[in-house]
């Protein structure tokens, strides 16, 4: 049976996990729609946030691993 910090861990990832994916698709959408500066900056503004909650995913599995 697995504790509690680490099931509340294992959701946080999952949660982490779907961000990265929904910011990455939508970030893709916006650059190919890219009529304006607003959508570049949204576009821009997702590809971060998708790295952000990239990065964080692969540090908490590393983390688990160690």
């Amino acid at each position: 049976m697995i504790g509690e910090g680490l099931f509340l861990d294992v959701l946080l990832l999952i949660v982490v996990f779907a961000v990265a994916t929904i910011a990455f698709v939508r970030a893709l959408f916006y650059w190919k729609r890219g009529n304006g500066m607003k959508d570049r900056i949204l576009m821009l503004v997702l590809f971060v946030v998708s790295a952000y909650a990239t990065v964080s995913f692969w540090l908490f599995v590393a983390d688990m691993i160690s």
